[in-house]
């Protein structure tokens, strides 16, 4: 009997378990009635359901956590120790369902939670903050136990404090309070108006040894606007982590103390170029002198201003020297280049350096001399085959001409370690080190290449031309390896050849393409990078968006274009690119896509609005403003959405202000985010057929695309679209609309329609009103095809309207297709309007075209100021390309020099040869530095008598009057024939000074020479000087 008797107390035990466990999964049913029978059940059966509804705390029902915590807290006092041990071990949903529930013992959970408040264990007080948070009802009591906690030393500990306090709806009663609360919900950005309290608070990580919190800190004390944040801030400045020096010498620069701005020279020296870099434009913008030569040599040293170093001379040369000893060999070489360029006094330099008794510095300037030796030998080599191949290239023809200039363009050896044993050499890594190198790179093994990549990284910058290399590589985790390596070491040389295998097949050599060049940050890149924002993977797409936003407000011209891109992808990405510029003209860029006709775009709008919140509050809701007064039903209504969303009061005050709107749609809306009661609005949808039938009223359905109701809209353009061929003409009549949305509208749609649309187009392009033809011109640079090119270049000969016209050239800089160039360099010689000049000049910066390149060095030649800096700043983008073109302008004599060196300087270039370096110096006009470096500069002074400004050419006959000696008698007998009064008569007077010394020279120019001037001034010398 005893047998069948515990048999059935079997079977009623797992019938009782079967019943919790259904009454358990009742507590998530969406009837309410439901859940309370459930848990009645489960509250009166006792002991057996406690370790069920323990589980149930981690259930991922969100009900059925919830009602098991409300039951276990109904067990009392005698369930609160287990409870309490939850809180310890439990997981993050177990430990808030025990916190619930011990929430329900009221004062009984006091003394327990107290006692786990002094606990050593920090998950003990974590679970304390957590549970006192559910006993709120308790009153002040439990308050000034959480604001105490607010104090604790783990941050664990304090952030459940604070998430505990804001959970209650706590307002802190001083401003130490408030510095203690947002600083443990994290909330930096009200922490930081907290003054000296939110110093305090934040000097109490200085130490902290995650290096994100310490870059944090500083970030954040830049936005204290108190005397305070300057000590902390010098403390960081000396972080063991580049990220937290970086951020903390940002912030110095920010606040502009004059006490701080020692730091910022240290800083110059730091072992990291990005904090370099920071400090030098922090220094730049405080308006800072330099109060030696050694700290102006290191602060050009850093903005790489090489050409001013090397305008600099020997005041230069120590910090140069102690430069050959740098531990990045970038800055080792272009040390060595600027040593080089300055001549005999940087050899002399480098030979003093190589006696040192330091053997580092004896070292660097025997490899300093070794490069320099390499150098001058490949010049000299580059010279005469480049006399070899002129003289070639004579009886060549053209079609033998491309094939040698095609063979000497291959790549050779780049496969064997000979091949990478003279790479490595090249760039500068020897020995041990570069056998074992080139062995790894010529390895057949993927791998092995893979590995090597990452150990040639370790020698910096100077390995950028071998990584180069390696992007040829067949196989995809070579190229992944030397694009990342590249992104790495940030070099922007690389940056074109890595924007080039965006187009890559293999998706991961994409994603480390965008990746690397968004840690490059070169703006030249952000074409090719937007181009990314069409690709079908979204994960390349957000990596392209993340780059491009790091570009900051630079890459704003192209992402507006991508806005207007019929892609939707594309559209979605660029806004997301737009969330993180700081820049208020985002903010009007993401405003207009409120208006688009795709509702995933629209909703990617309001997100990157509401994103924006973060860092531009204020500007954010000056924009709201403006559209509550200037802005459409959809704006209005795209910005209500936007405010709503954001945990501001601030936000909520703004948003009130719809609730006045004269339109009863935005008044609605606003009511209803803001919690009220909406008026109810009878909206009469207009009649229409079904979409597809050919006696839709075209007419009906245009006026339906100027409605503010988004859906109505919305269905037009649909409708619109299956119409096809037969609604072109009345959409084209239907532009001529004077509202720029509708007609933007408009143009788009078209754009979409293919090919008879676009004939429509071009033919309105010729014939409409010019604000029919600005959107037109704008909307057909998406569509880069032959016809539309070449209807942009009529626009740009034949336009009468300006407007049109600056609208064609952006396109066509927009489009960068050969087709276009003609015209724009015809625009830029041509046009009489400065606006229309300006637009073709910034599209000529996109076409790296010897053409388009003198073009903009003939605007140089400009008095108009803007016109010459924009220019300069095309010719930046036209990058290294341009600077031959420059050279040889800057020594024609026929074009403004002093524009011409700005442009040099703008590329970062470095003087090669001594003729190179007195071009530079006469046309910055820094003429007592070519008379240091003596008769050497003599033969170029000579050239530079040839300019077309006789002011400059007075200059040079004074320089060369006042160097003297031999070989200055020649080059004063041919400023006799100078066609300038003044100068004929200097060169006379200085030849008259020399004496008997310059007759046989005057005898030799009356014998030779076939310019009567210069014979009858020589022989008018002579007779002075006989008499």
């Amino acid at each position: 009997m005893a047998l069948f008797d515990r048999k059935d107390r079997e079977e009623d035990e797992s019938a009782k378990e079967t019943e919790i466990e259904r009454s358990i999964r009742a507590l998530g049913s969406k009837d309410w009635e439901k859940r309370q029978e459930a848990a009645i059940r489960l509250s009166g059966a006792g002991k057996p359901a406690i370790v069920h509804l323990l589980k149930a705390l981690n259930d991922d029902n969100a009900l059925i956590r919830t009602g098991a915590a409300e039951i276990l807290g109904t067990y009392g006092e005698p369930a609160i120790p287990t409870l309490m041990k939850l809180l310890v071990t439990g997981k993050e949903r177990v430990r808030d369902g025990a916190a619930r529930a011990i929430g329900q013992n009221g004062e009984k959970a006091i003394n327990p939670l107290k006692e786990a408040l002094e606990s050593d264990n920090y998950k003990s007080r974590r679970g304390a903050a957590l549970a006192l948070g559910y006993l709120d009802y308790l009153g002040n009591e439990i308050t000034q136990l959480l604001v105490q906690a607010l104090l604790d030393k783990n941050q664990e500990v304090s952030r459940q404090a604070a998430l505990s306090l804001s959970n209650m709806k706590w307002v802190p009663a001083n401003n130490r309070q408030a510095a203690l609360f947002f600083y443990g919900l994290e909330d930096y950005e009200k922490l930081s108006k907290t003054g000296k309290d939110g110093v305090i608070v934040l000097s109490a990580d200085l130490k902290n040894p995650d290096p994100k919190t310490r870059k944090k800190v500083a970030q954040t004390l830049k936005k204290i606007n108190s005397d305070d944040a300057a000590k902390p801030l010098t403390v960081l400045a000396n972080d063991s982590d580049a990220g937290v020096r970086h951020a903390a010498i940002e912030a110095i620069g920010e606040i502009k103390d004059p006490r701080l701005l020692p730091y910022l020279v240290k800083a110059l020296d730091d072992e990291d170029p990005s904090v370099r870099v920071e400090a030098s434009w922090s220094l730049e913008k405080s308006g800072w002198k330099p109060s030696n030569n050694n700290e102006k040599a290191r602060f050009l040293m850093v903005k790489e201003r090489w050409a001013d170093l090397v305008q600099m001379r020997e005041n230069a040369v120590p910090t140069l020297v102690t430069g050959l000893c740098n531990q990045n060999p970038a800055i080792r070489i272009k040390c060595t280049e600027v040593l080089r360029a300055m001549g005999s006094i940087g050899y002399a330099a480098i030979n003093d350096a190589m006696k040192s008794s330091d053997p580092v510095l004896k070292k660097a300037a025997i490899e300093a001399a070794s490069r320099i030796k390499e150098k001058d030998s490949l010049s000299a080599e580059k010279k005469k085959t480049s006399q070899k191949e002129e003289k070639e290239s004579k009886d060549e023809s053209l079609e033998e001409q491309l094939k040698r200039q095609k063979a000497s363009m291959a790549p050779k050896d780049t496969k064997t370690e000979e091949g990478w044993m003279r790479r490595l050499q090249a760039c500068g890594i020897e020995g041990e080190r570069k056998i074992k190198l080139a062995k790894a790179l010529s390895d057949k093994n993927e791998v092995v290449r893979s590995a090597a990549i990452e150990n040639l990284k370790q020698s910096g910058i100077i390995t950028t031309d071998c990584l180069l290399y390696l992007l040829l590589d067949k196989k995809d985790n070579v190229r992944v390896a030397a694009i990342e390596s590249l992104g790495d070491l940030k070099s922007t040389k690389a940056a074109p050849y890595i924007a080039k295998t965006l187009t890559d097949k293999n998706l991961n050599v994409r994603m480390a393409s965008a990746h690397s060049l968004g840690l490059i940050q070169e703006p030249k890149s952000i074409p090719s990078l937007i181009r990314c924002f069409s690709d079908p993977n979204r994960e390349l797409r957000k990596e392209a968006a993340s780059a491009v936003s790091k570009m900051g407000n630079s890459s704003l011209p192209y992402i507006k274009k991508s806005l207007e891109s019929s892609d939707l992808d594309a559209r979605i990405t660029a806004l997301e690119s737009l969330g993180k510029i700081a820049d208020p003209l985002a903010i009007s860029l993401a405003v207009r896509m409120l208006n688009d006709s795709e509702y995933d775009v629209r909703s990617s709008a309001v997100i990157t609005l509401r994103s924006m919140s973060d860092q531009m509050f204020n500007a954010l809701m000056d924009e709201a403003r403006r559209l509550r007064v200037q802005g459409n039903v959809i704006e209005k209504n795209g910005i209500i959405v936007v405010l709503a969303g954001i945990e501001d009061l601030r936000a909520r005050e703004v948003l009130a202000e719809f609730t006045a709107d004269s339109n009863e749609k935005v008044r609605n809306k606003a009511l209803e985010l803001l919690g009220g009661e909406a008026v109810t609005a009878t909206v009469k949808t207009p009649a229409g057929t079904a979409p597809g039938k050919a006696g839709d009223d075209i007419d009906k359905l245009i006026s339906e695309l100027k409605s503010g109701d988004v859906m109505v809209q919305m269905g037009a353009v649909e409708k619109i679209s299956v119409l096809g061929d037969k609604a072109i003409k009345p959409l084209i009549n239907s532009i001529d609309d004077k509202n720029p949305e509708f007609q933007n509208l408009i143009a788009e749609i078209l754009t979409g329609m293919g090919d008879p649309a676009v004939k429509s187009m071009i033919r309105e392009l010729k014939t409409g009103r010019p604000p029919v033809k600005i959107i037109l011109a704008q909307n057909l640079a998406k569509i880069p095809e032959k016809r539309t090119i070449k209807a942009l270049c009529e626009v740009l000969y034949e336009e009468k309207d300006p407007m049109v016209r600056m609208v064609a050239a952006e396109s066509l800089g927009f489009i960068g297709d050969q087709q276009g160039l003609e015209a724009l360099i015809y625009t830029v010689n041509n046009d009489e309007d400065s606006r229309v000049k300006n637009a073709a000049i910034i599209s000529l910066g996109y076409f790296k075209d010897p053409k388009a390149i003198n073009t903009l060095i003939t605007v140089l030649d400009s008095k108009d100021h803007f016109m010459c800096k924009k220019a300069s700043d095309s010719l930046k983008n036209s990058g290294n390309e341009a600077i031959p073109y420059l050279l040889d302008a800057m020594s024609s004599g026929t074009h403004n020099r002093s524009h011409i060196a700005h442009a040099l300087e703008a590329l970062s270039w470095v003087p090669e040869t001594e003729r190179d370096i007195i071009f530079y110096l006469a046309a910055r006009d820094n003429w007592d530095e070519i008379e240091r470096i003596g008769e050497q500069a003599i033969e170029v002074l000579a050239e530079l008598q040839n300019d077309k400004d006789p002011e400059f050419r007075a200059s040079a006959l004074e320089m060369i009057e006042r160097i003297g000696g031999d070989a200055s008698v020649q080059p004063l007998i041919l400023a006799l024939g100078d066609n300038s009064a003044p100068i004929r008569i200097r060169a006379e007077n200085a030849l008259l000074e020399r004496g008997k010394t310059v007759v046989p020279y005057l005898e030799q120019a009356v014998a030779d020479t076939e310019a009567p001037n210069i014979r009858t001034f020589a022989m008018k010398i002579l007779k002075k000087l006989e008499s």
